[in-house]
């Protein structure tokens, strides 16, 4: 390899493999040209190809010709060994030879089984017609049972031309009813246009039922008259248990009196501070006033040092547990579905009757026609009461909403759970001082007994010292290790502080001394 320098341009240029080393390039002067090879570049002109400035071009071996194999075979997955890196190794000296190749047999070892192109069968002739499924085949069960119910498709038309409720859940009103409810499944039957010979059997059923006279909406009508009677009565329960829960807060003259007193403590506390100075606070407070604890006492919390000051201050208000025992029947109630029942309910009733004016059109000899005139007009009289009541129970909750000055926004059932919480954790309260009550009086009683006993006690003891002049005889009669074993049993009593051993105790003496 030659290297030459002219100017601030440096070319390397390669020799062919064979030929002798290189003279070393002249101080200043260009390398004289390789036979063969082109003329250095003119000062000035364009560089050739491929030049390159301030570095050597690094000179790329030799490349070895791989052909394919006659037929795809396992391969070799080695880590080639580039031309550079086998020139001071054996490699160097060895190369493929083909004496070693056999490509018959190669193949016949290590040859992959690939099977030749063959294009595919023909289908076979077949006289059969693929069925049309208007509903999925993951459905099928629900579709195959709603059949095996209703069986008799003619039957099952009269009795939705005299809306027959009766008959109709008797052949499965539900299952029907939730097929309608799927646009996907309603619109692909009642939609079908193509030749029905092409329906397969339980699709065919379902595009002949379909096909009577306002099937869909004879069916809603009838499942809402199946329902009406229940939901009016759920309705009715709901809105009285919360009328009634506003009612009892309003007058409820204990929780008044709670919330007074939290009010004094509370500014106590926050004395001097952003929080001091309230004319009120908000009713969710007392959903985590629990969550105070005392300093001194952790098992104590702020319910606790309430409960205790009014036990000695207003017990009579502790009746608000039984007060509003109801409570946890009223949070069953949510306001979100109780809007949406009644708005439900009235939307219904109205599209009856946008529905009987349709029908009137079509064919006014249609007996749905007397059908639905007498249930809407038996639904509005048990309705419009329930709408009232639903009106009176809004404005009564309003009224407790300005009662605690709180946001309109706020539901009913986030506000009873905050009084739900609160009167919970009084009862806890209540509940946890009769116990520490009635171990105090457990104690006391115990203490009573025992002061009872002790004078038991004096009472047989001797007035004078005894007589040791009498020891002896004492000990010959064995009336000395009598007291001896009654001082043991007085140990083994003391062993324990468990109240109802001492009351065996005390009982053991009684009878003693009897």
């Amino acid at each position: 390899m030659k290297k030459g320098l002219k100017g601030a341009d440096e070319e390397t240029e390669s020799k062919p493999i064979g030929q002798g080393a290189p003279p070393p390039p002249n101080k200043g002067a260009p390398p004289p040209p390789n036979k063969g090879a082109p003329p250095p570049p003119n000062k000035g002109a364009p560089p050739p190809p491929n030049a390159t400035f301030g570095k050597p071009k690094i000179e790329e071996g030799p490349k070895k010709v791989s052909n394919p194999p006659k037929a795809p075979m396992t391969k070799l997955f080695w880590e080639k060994q580039s031309f550079d890196n086998i020139q001071n190794s054996l490699w160097k000296d060895i190369d493929d030879d083909p004496k070693f190749l056999n490509e018959d047999e190669f193949l016949s070892w290590f040859g992959k089984n690939v099977r030749p192109d063959q294009p595919p069968p023909p289908p076979e002739p077949t006289d059969e017609i693929e069925q049309i499924y208007l509903y999925p085949r993951d459905k099928s069960a629900l579709f195959s049972i709603t059949t095996k119910t209703i069986e008799n498709i003619q039957k099952f038309h009269e009795y939705l031309k005299e809306m027959n409720l009766e008959e109709v859940e008797k052949k499965g009103i539900d299952n029907v009813y939730s097929i309608i409810q799927n646009s996907t499944y309603r619109e692909k039957i009642l939609f079908y246009k193509d030749d029905t010979k092409l329906l397969e059997p339980i699709s065919l059923f379902f595009y002949q039922l379909f096909s009577f006279p306002f099937f869909c909406e004879r069916i809603n009508f009838l499942k809402f008259q199946q329902e009406f009677s229940s939901k009016i009565e759920d309705l009715e329960n709901s809105i009285s248990l919360v009328s009634s829960t506003c009612k009892t807060i309003l007058n409820s003259s204990s929780l008044k009196k709670f919330l007074q007193i939290i009010l004094t403590l509370g500014n106590y506390m926050n004395g001097g501070s952003n929080h001091g100075g309230a004319f009120g606070f908000s009713i969710k407070i007392l959903g985590t006033i629990s969550d105070i604890k005392s300093t001194t006492q952790p098992e104590m919390n702020f319910i606790h040092y309430l409960v205790h000051i009014v036990k000695e201050s207003n017990p009579e208000i502790l009746d608000i547990v039984s007060e509003f025992s109801f409570l946890p029947l009223v949070l069953a109630v949510n306001s979100g579905d109780l809007n949406s029942s009644v708005n439900e309910i009235q939307t219904k009733i109205t599209e009856i009757e946008q529905f009987i004016s349709v029908v009137e059109i079509e064919d006014e000899t249609d007996h749905i026609i007397t059908k639905l005139n007498d249930f809407v007009q038996q639904a509005k009289e048990k309705f419009n009461p329930i709408q009232e009541k639903f009106k009176l129970m809004k404005s009564d909750y309003l009224n407790v909403l300005e009662y605690f000055s709180e946001k309109r926004t706020t539901t009913f059932e986030t506000l009873f759970s905050f009084i739900n919480n609160f009167i919970k954790k009084i009862n806890e309260s209540i509940v946890y001082f009769e116990k520490i009550e009635k171990e105090k009086q457990a104690k006391k009683n115990l203490a009573e007994k025992r002061r009872k006993m002790k004078e038991k006690l004096e009472e047989k003891l001797p007035e004078e010292p005894i007589n040791f002049e009498t020891l002896q005889e004492q000990i010959d009669s064995g009336h000395l290790f009598q007291i001896k074993e009654s001082s043991r049993n007085r140990k083994k009593f003391n062993d324990t502080n468990n109240l109802n051993y001492q009351e065996q105790k005390f009982n053991y003496f009684l009878d003693k001394l009897k």
